[in-house]
């Protein structure tokens, strides 16, 4: 889920050595598999409500399983940021020739995720998908400790 968040950097408080750090975020490549794909139905958002779809993916990281999320306004026009992300990610125009594809045939795909360390409104940090890419060299292969929450 996309958030919109202040910029320390223009905070008249804000000192020289707090300006570099936050205008240089810290941006990541995790290489993931797809482990779920949730339809979280019609949400209610800050721009109303919305239907809405979120991916799991997971990664192992020095040993260690991580999970992360994305998720999107599922509107599969050309230009949305769905469609997009499953063109760039998958090679499937979801708006077009492939509109009969379900969405959760992506999972068991490889992605390798471009992701940003951020901080929310609230002051705490997450780290953020800032895209979702085809896979690079390294495959990473589910450890089946993924469990979706009775919530989702």
């Amino acid at each position: 889920m996309s958030s919109i968040k202040q910029n320390p950097a223009s905070s008249p408080e804000t000192t020289a050595t707090e300006k570099s750090i936050s205008a240089k975020p810290s941006t990541n490549v995790k290489h993931t598999i797809c482990v779920d794909f949730i339809n979280d139905g019609v949400v209610e958002t800050p721009w109303g409500e919305k239907p809405q779809v979120t991916f799991v993916f997971e990664s192992n990281e020095n040993g260690i399983t991580k999970f992360y999320r994305r998720t999107y306004n599922n509107y599969p026009y050309s230009r949305s940021a769905l469609t997009l992300e499953i063109q760039n990610w998958l090679g499937r125009d979801i708006s077009a020739e492939d509109s009969a594809w379900e969405l959760g045939e992506a999972v068991g795909e490889q992605a390798r995720l471009i992701t940003s360390d951020v901080i929310s409104k609230a002051g705490n940090p997450y780290v953020k998908i800032e895209s979702v890419n085809p896979p690079g060299d390294d495959q990473v292969s589910a450890s089946g400790s993924y469990v979706r929450e009775e919530n989702e």
